[in-house]
């Protein structure tokens, strides 16, 4: 974490949740250990990922929360840009 950039990673077991939340930045998600991911939205909308490794996935800044909705274990590294 620095002025410019935060970088964490992330690791959902199947049915594992992170509650809603808030990326205040444009984010990347570089996808370690694939599966899917269902991203909820304070609007009600959701969406399903269903990643392999290397996939990137592109996100504004946005409120949701995420639910590992796979059978396998879903790893990640998330990168905001400040």
């Amino acid at each position: 974490d620095n002025d410019s950039v935060t970088i964490s990673e992330i690791k959902f077991n199947p049915g594992d949740k992170a509650p809603m939340h808030t990326h205040a930045y444009p984010h990347a998600v570089y996808v370690i250990e694939g599966g899917q991911l269902t991203i909820a939205k304070l609007d009600g909308t959701s969406s399903v990922a269903n990643t392999k490794p290397g996939d990137v996935i592109w996100m504004g800044p946005e409120t949701h929360e995420a639910v590992n909705t796979g059978t396998t274990v879903f790893r990640a590294t998330v990168t905001e840009i400040k």
